[in-house]
């Protein structure tokens, strides 16, 4: 599964901290002609045992644009990436996700621009077949206000309809469109693709 035609031979380090302004670039400019970035600050490293649920590496980091970069770019960004299977203690079904990697920055790549949702706004996404490494690139939107409940927070029946209304929009532009015997080819159901043999495979083992 290609998440994106025209990039090529881009290496994802396992940390954050490896990433480059170039690396970095070479994802951002097919997806915003004319972007670059020249500099890159890792404000805080979220990785696997610091306490965070999340079935990703997450980093907030500061972005600086080169010149001539299109005009409102957010500086204040999230970079999220696989969990490295070399860092001690990592549990290897968290090493294991790739089907949700390579859907998400398909989804962001290939989906999220022709759909008017309530979305983070994106900066592009990288998945490696290969390697099984991605990084996927996008606004930190907790400078918008927004926040990230737990199981035990208030949510609230008006925000669950927001979030409904939002897959529902998704669903209804797509609703047997025949673009998927075409470019959407590579949408997964729920019946087959790479996080249903993830769920199958792993899944029934963790139970045991």
């Amino acid at each position: 599964m290609n998440n994106r035609e025209g990039i090529s031979n881009v290496q994802i380090p396992p940390s954050p901290f490896d990433l480059t302004p170039d690396l970095l670039t070479a994802i951002v400019s097919p997806i915003i002609p004319g972007a670059g970035v020249s500099g890159l600050t890792i404000v805080k490293s979220h990785e696997y045992g610091d306490g965070d649920v999340s079935t990703s590496a997450r980093a907030t980091a500061t972005l600086d644009y080169a010149a001539g970069s299109p005009a409102g770019l957010p500086r204040d960004v999230i970079l999220k990436l696989s969990f490295d299977p070399g860092k001690k203690g990592t549990d290897a079904w968290y090493c294991q996700l790739d089907g949700l990697f390579a859907n998400e920055v398909n989804f962001y790549n290939r989906i999220r621009p022709g759909l008017a949702i309530e979305a983070p706004g994106s900066l592009g996404g990288h998945f490696d077949p290969e390697t099984k490494r991605y990084l996927f690139i996008m606004e930190d939107v907790t400078k918008r206000g927004a926040t990230f409940p737990s199981n035990l927070d208030e949510v609230g029946v008006d925000n669950v309809k927001r979030i409904l209304d939002a897959i529902a929009k998704v669903h209804a532009t797509y609703w047997e469109s025949d673009r998927f015997a075409g470019d959407l080819s590579w949408v997964e159901t729920h019946l087959s693709g790479g996080v249903e043999t993830h769920m199958r495979s792993v899944i029934p083992e963790e139970v045991k």
